[in-house]
């Protein structure tokens, strides 16, 4: 698509030069900006009584024919993720969600749903656990979040963290999360979902 000397101009005052490079590489979305733009300054020209008059001819009509072709990008780019969506649906979701009393521990496991990688982790500490409540995940005997040393744990504090990993698990394998509340005084609840791709 070729951009009208307008927009270019629009553009270059207001990109800085990562915004530009951006644009560069990712230029799906200059003509909702260029369209944003012009619908504003027409609306404004409406509410302004003296402002030029719009060229009904030549403003509008154009913005149409910029509408038009970007609704025909956005259908291709609808069509595009779809195909993605289908791609993606290989992946599968392991969640754990357990209240732990004062100076309590568990083990909660789950069995791995098929063959594949565990490619996050993502733990959520309330607030108030003052890293005192320790997590570890594993599958069978080995332990991979945290993955060194093999007898650590992790204990943090309101926050909702993720770790990123690419570690190889089998249909057979159970996915194991150990929770160790070292608070004297307080129960917490600990939330963990593990994601994980299908071989395939």
């Amino acid at each position: 698509m070729t951009l009208p000397e307008e927009y270019q101009q629009w553009l270059n005052q207001r990109l800085n030069w990562f915004e530009s490079l951006r644009r560069k590489l990712s230029p799906g979305d200059e003509p909702l900006d260029f369209m944003n733009m012009m619908l504003l300054d027409i609306a404004k020209s409406l509410k302004e009584p003296t402002a030029a008059p719009i060229s009904v001819n030549g403003d509008i009509q154009n913005l149409v024919g910029e509408l038009a072709e970007t609704n025909n990008n956005l259908a291709t780019l609808i069509r595009t993720l779809g195909g993605q969506a289908q791609a993606t649906s290989e992946i599968e979701q392991i969640s754990f969600r357990q209240e732990v009393q004062a100076l309590q521990g568990l083990i909660l496991s789950e069995h791995i749903p098929s063959d594949g990688h565990i490619f996050e982790v993502i733990i959520h500490w309330p607030s108030g656990c003052n890293a005192l409540v320790d997590v570890k995940i594993s599958h069978g005997t080995i332990p991979f979040c945290p993955s060194v040393p093999l007898d650590s744990f992790l204990a943090l504090d309101d926050v909702t963290q993720s770790f990123r990993f690419w570690e190889r698990v089998r249909i057979e394998e159970k996915l194991f999360c150990e929770i160790q509340n070292g608070d004297s005084l307080n129960p917490h609840t600990i939330s963990v979902i593990a994601h994980m791709q299908r071989s395939g």
